[in-house]
């Protein structure tokens, strides 16, 4: 019986040293104009650039680094300047990934669809690799060094599909993947940055940009595990999130469902976002599979009742809201969104019932006093609807916040009605509300109330 051949590169990684060698010959042998491409992170690529100066010391070693996007990508410009202010026979150039980020961020901009942006079939080529492609021959003639690129692996793939004339020309490419240990100690870092929620606050964008890049360069490494995958995907969802980049972090929670479809904060984060899309059923689909793994998770519950209330299944809700109360009693927004369902099925005094209940945990939340004004007008209290509304005027709105905003307004209106009907008028729905006849209250009410 034939024996199948064996492929013995299968898997193989390139060793380290055997890389770092072969590097050290090509630089050695270099005279003028070359070019080298090195895949590696970014802490690797400073220890790279350490060796070379120790053991070339004939060679004068230049550092071109760019920590944000170059202008108008001229690279060729960034290049000449450096090595006329300062000669070199090898420069490195690291933070050539900068550029593109800032032109993902550019198309996302213009509308383009994650589809797009990532496919390399895309409608454009970024500035940087336009440049490279069409100053090759500069490069070539006017620059009398060796360019060595430091660059994660995801840029390679950039280069080869968008800037071909100018990769072409390359001498050799050489590959230093994180060994498993720094590999694992990475992923657990970001990790552990999960859990740290007022950490991804605190951060700003161009730091959150920083992250992204550092950790497709981590996924894009040959040896990671099911594991640090789903980690790193977590984080990169978690600061696309802070970086409202809404269908890319669904997507990410996407494909770590395809690692583990039952890991249940990807489902819960997953049906998050979808809502925010208005994905109401898809968010539902999510919330659901979530609670079949954790059937006591409060948030979902919660969540899952908000949706049943946007698709107007009232008593379905009011049985989530329900559930969390067991779970949490004092979850004072699902005790407001079950009185809100049922004012909407008409059971009033039970609605306000949930109000004061809400109000006897957090006094101060306006929801509740609104959501109780509106239900004792319907019944006619019209004083002590009154008396709620009062207390919502009684404070300054945030101007900032359109929410604290409407429901101020709303009270205006709230009040206005009931003080109308006080005077004779019959109990009023939404839908026979005259707004031109309360353009005079409400206009009265901002001057007494609002500030300038």
């Amino acid at each position: 019986m034939s024996q199948p051949a064996i492929d013995w590169d299968a898997d193989l990684q390139p060793d380290p040293q055997e890389e770092y060698d072969a590097l050290l010959r090509a630089l050695r042998r270099s005279a003028g104009f070359g070019l080298l491409f090195v895949q590696c992170t970014p802490a690797a690529g400073m220890q790279i650039i350490e060796r070379v100066k120790t053991d070339l010391p004939r060679k004068r070693v230049g550092v071109l680094s760019f920590d944000q996007p170059i202008a108008e990508g001229n690279l060729f410009l960034q290049v000449q300047i450096r090595l006329t202010e300062t000669p070199a026979d090898v420069l490195f150039i690291q933070g050539l990934e900068h550029s593109l980020l800032d032109y993902e961020d550019t198309k996302r901009s213009l509308g383009w669809t994650e589809q797009e942006i990532h496919a390399y079939s895309w409608k454009g080529v970024p500035p940087v690799m336009v440049n490279l492609n069409q100053q090759r021959e500069n490069f070539r003639d006017q620059l009398h060094a060796t360019l060595v690129f430091l660059v994660p692996p995801y840029v390679v793939k950039y280069l080869i599909h968008r800037a071909p004339d100018f990769f072409d020309w390359r001498s050799g490419i050489f590959e230093f993947p994180l060994d498993k240990s720094k590999l694992q100690s990475a992923t657990l870092a970001a990790y552990i940055q999960q859990r740290d929620e007022a950490g991804f606050k605190a951060l700003s964008l161009e730091e959150r940009q920083v992250k992204l890049l550092d950790i497709q360069a981590l996924l894009d490494e040959p040896e990671l595990g099911s594991d640090e995958k789903a980690n790193l995907l977590l984080e990169k969802a978690l600061l696309l999130t802070h970086n409202n980049e809404t269908k890319a972090a669904v997507a990410c929670y996407g494909q770590i469902l395809k690692i583990y479809p039952n890991d249940y904060i990807a489902l819960y984060n997953r049906g998050n976002l979808l809502s925010k899309l208005g994905l109401k059923r898809e968010a539902y689909n999510c919330y659901e599979k979530a609670l079949e793994i954790e059937p006591e998770s409060h948030e979902a519950l919660y969540n899952k009742g908000n949706i049943l209330a946007e698709l107007e299944q009232y008593e379905a809700a009011i049985a989530c809201y329900d559930k969390a109360l067991k779970v949490k009693p004092d979850k004072y927004e699902a005790l407001h969104n079950k009185g809100c369902a049922l004012h909407e099925l008409n059971q009033f005094e039970a609605a306000i019932n949930c109000f004061n209940q809400v109000l006897a945990i957090k006094s101060d939340y306006i929801r509740a006093i609104v959501g109780k004004g509106n239900a004792l007008c319907v019944l006619g209290r019209y004083q002590e609807a009154v008396e709620c509304y009062d207390e919502v005027l009684s404070k300054k709105p945030d101007q900032q916040d359109n929410e604290s905003l409407n429901l101020y307004n709303m009270a205006i209106v709230g009040k206005g009605y009931a003080l109308r009907a006080k005077e004779g008028r019959q109990p009023f729905t939404i839908e026979q509300i005259d707004f031109g006849d309360l353009l005079p209250i409400l206009e009265s009410f901002s001057k007494n109330n609002h500030q300038p």
